[in-house]
């Protein structure tokens, strides 16, 4: 009891798997368009890119003497990133110290008024979610923060970063917030 496998026919490799050439230059014809188009768009988009990068390792003489197009002269001057992270380390650090407190504060009051309003029953909770409801839908014309930011700037939580240059008056720049209060955000 044997079984003989016969093989089927199949056309000759040389036919196998090719296309006409005239159906490959039309198709790459009907793309052409899609390729200008992703071309012109990496251009618009890759080129202000690569012309910040080389600006940005210019010196200042360089860039504010020399035509826009030049190249920078020291292609390893990084000092621009080392001036610039230094001064923005302090304004980052502010920012973390200001949004971090506050986001946890706000965090907890909001969890806090959900858990009340939505599984505790209790008389009077439709009609204080549809005060909070109605309070969603006003918009705001000042400072949304101004509230949290009171509040932990009453708490003194500004102070290990700020509060030794508004006490001192020893020079760094100062935003004014809409109530009057003077914050030190960093070196003048």
């Amino acid at each position: 009891m044997t079984a003989t496998l016969e093989r089927p026919t199949t056309r000759p490799a040389s036919a196998r798997g090719r296309r006409p050439m005239r159906s490959r230059a039309v198709r790459h014809l009907k793309r052409l368009p899609v390729y200008l188009i992703v071309a012109v768009l990496l251009v618009v988009f890759v080129y202000p890119l690569v012309w910040l990068f080389l600006g940005s390792l210019k010196t200042q003489d360089e860039f504010l003497n020399d035509p826009t197009w030049s190249l920078p002269r020291n292609w390893l001057n990084f000092s621009n990133y080392t001036d610039a992270w230094s001064s923005v380390a302090l304004y980052l650090r502010n920012s973390v110290l200001a949004v971090v407190p506050a986001l946890l504060i706000t965090i907890a009051i909001g969890t806090a008024a959900g858990f009340a309003l939505e599984v505790m029953v209790w008389k009077g909770r439709g009609r204080v979610l549809l005060l909070f409801l109605v309070g969603i839908l006003i918009p705001r014309t000042d400072d949304p923060a101004a509230p949290v930011h009171g509040l932990l700037q009453d708490r003194t939580l500004f102070e290990p970063v700020a509060a030794h240059h508004h006490l001192h008056g020893d020079g760094p720049a100062a935003h004014r917030f809409h109530d009057g209060d003077v914050l030190p955000i960093g070196p003048a």
